[in-house]
C-alpha cells in the first residue's frame, strides 16, 4: 500500500516473472484483512449462496476456488434432481439439500485451513520444532496423507 505507482509495477512486473508484459496499477488500492467467515445460512427461498458468497477461508491452502466449485456442482445436482422429480428448483425445502449436503464440508475445511494457519503463524523455535516434526510424520503417513490430499483436492468429502 505504501509503494508509489511505480514501485508497485516494478514488483508486480517482477513478481510474474514479465510474463504478461509491464504491469501497471489501473485503480485506487484496497487492503482487507485475510480472515475465514461462514454464513449461517446458505439458502432461502428462491436464493442459494454458493462459493465465497457463502463461505471464504484464508488463501493459505488455496482451497476457496476447490469448494466454490463443489458448491456449484452440488447445487446443480439438487436442481437437475428437483427438475427430474416436478419440484419447483427455488423451494426452500429443495435449496436445503444443498445445504445440508456442504455446510459441514465447508465448516470442516474452512476450520482446519483456519488452524493450519494459526500453527504457521506463530514465529517461535520450539512451535517451529514441533512443526517441522510434525510435518515430517504426516508427509510418510500413507493412508492418511492420501486422504487428506483427496479431501484438499475435493475428490472425496471429509
Amino acid at each position: 500500500m505504501e509503494l508509489s505507482d511505480d514501485e508497485l509495477s516494478e514488483k508486480l512486473t517482477a513478481i510474474t516473472d514479465n510474463v504478461l508484459g509491464k504491469l501497471t496499477p489501473a485503480g485506487p488500492r484496497g487492503a482487507f484483512p485475510l480472515r475465514a467467515q461462514h454464513a449461517n445460512k446458505y439458502v432461502l427461498p428462491g436464493l442459494a449462496l454458493i462459493g465465497d458468497a457463502a463461505h471464504s477461508v484464508h488463501p493459505l491452502a488455496g482451497q476457496g476456488a476447490n469448494l466454490g466449485i463443489a458448491d456449484a456442482a452440488c447445487l446443480a445436482g439438487v436442481i437437475t434432481n428437483a427438475i427430474a422429480n416436478d419440484e419447483v428448483i427455488g423451494d426452500f425445502r429443495v435449496l436445503r439439500r444443498y445445504e445440508r449436503a456442504r455446510k459441514g464440508a465447508n465448516s470442516t475445511m474452512l476450520h482446519f485451513i483456519s488452524g493450519i494457519n494459526r500453527l504457521f503463524a506463530y514465529d517461535s523455535s520450539p512451535l517451529a520444532a514441533v512443526r517441522a516434526t510434525g510435518m515430517r510424520i504426516f508427509n510418510k503417513s500413507g493412508p492418511i496423507r492420501d486422504h487428506a490430499v483427496r479431501v484438499a483436492l475435493g475428490l472425496n468429502d471429509a
